[in-house]
């Protein structure tokens, strides 16, 4: 099948007849391929995140709609990282724990090697600095807001690693929008080793579009379009993201009401015996729990269904932030009848 030309449009956009496509002219209304590529969908997409991220102190380097390749979720993106830019069997990446559990899986897939670094501090959100730089390591993932911890990255941390580290530093920013911290993508002229995964799937409420964007240098990312296949996202998707992106006031409106909701969650969470310690930063919130067995069995009792030890995380559970009627049942649930014990 032959493929359009550079703009990735198709060829009708310039007049021709298109007998390229092999597509069925009698079939129905979804006979058509999409666009060879989805970028179209970038400069919306940059637009709502000047209403949606903070700015840099300054406004200091914003990237351009060139520096977005939009992708079928922010996990393709990290898959499409991998096979870009990692030679299995050759490269090895750091994964940074408690972390999202998908990187080790994917860099398994790929064959890459793996070592994983402990997060310190009491809120999980200090790096090994020193610890990340020895190791035989081409890039090293990480997670900000951390999946599933539920803090921001401590910021001096990352500044230092992303001064020192030569190679090649991924960073998950799924949760960014729920923080009041800019997005590391403002940090791309500085850094041209760095790369900023996003999602549409979280704050922007469009999990079933299944959409997300990665940023970074123009050489990243013309690496990362070879290997990404051609007509990757349907008509359908890109034109109900569009329609949704057209609105950011609206989007933020949400966010806005998505972060009051956290907090009244989290802080109430605070006050329940059940909760030792609550972490509350990102789209969801994780607690350490005093009984493990006692809160996870109370919750099933309620039908009320959390990540009881994320991604192995011990004694943790982590919530998603529901409706405000449902958060109120979970806090109920969680006070019934509570008895503090010691870990």
């Amino acid at each position: 099948m032959g493929l359009p030309g550079p703009s990735g449009q198709r060829p009708e956009a310039s007049g021709f007849i298109n007998l390229r496509f092999n597509e069925n002219p009698f079939g129905g209304q979804h006979l058509r391929y999409p666009e060879h590529s989805p970028d179209f969908l970038a400069p919306v997409y940059l637009s709502a995140l000047e209403i949606l991220d903070p700015t840099t102190e300054g406004g200091v380097c914003r990237p351009s709609e060139t520096d977005a390749v939009i992708t079928r979720g922010a996990t393709e993106a990290l898959d499409l990282v991998l096979r870009a830019l990692f030679e299995p069997g050759k490269d090895a990446v750091a994964v940074t724990w408690p972390s999202f559990g998908f990187f080790e899986r994917l860099a398994t897939l790929h064959n890459v090697a793996q070592y994983r670094v402990a997060l310190g501090g009491a809120r999980y959100d200090r790096l090994d600095i020193d610890r990340l730089l020895s190791l035989p390591v081409k890039g090293i993932f990480l997670c900000d807001p951390n999946n599933p911890t539920s803090t921001c990255l401590n910021a001096d941390d990352l500044d230092c690693l992303l001064d020192r580290f030569d190679g090649i530093v991924i960073i998950d920013e799924a949760y960014s929008e729920f923080t009041a911290r800019p997005s590391h993508r403002h940090k791309l002229n500085a850094h041209p080793n760095l790369i900023s995964v996003r999602s549409m799937s979280k704050a922007l409420g469009m999990a079933n579009l299944r959409l997300g964007a990665l940023f970074g240098a123009p050489a990243i990312l013309g690496a990362v379009r070879k290997v990404r296949p051609p007509f990757p996202i349907s008509s359908l998707v890109t034109e109900a993201a569009t329609a949704e992106l057209a609105q950011p006031a609206q989007l933020a409106s949400r966010i806005a009401s998505y972060v009051a909701e956290r907090d009244r969650l989290a802080k109430n969470l605070m006050a329940s015996p059940e909760a030792l310690d609550v972490f509350a930063d990102a789209g969801f919130i994780s607690i350490r729990v005093a009984d493990l067995d006692s809160a996870t069995a109370k919750l099933q009792d309620a039908h009320i269904a959390v990540a009881p030890e994320p991604e192995g995380w011990r004694n943790h559970l982590r919530i998603s932030i529901g409706s405000s009627s449902e958060n109120t049942r979970l806090l109920a649930t969680l006070h019934r009848n509570a008895q503090r014990t010691t870990l």
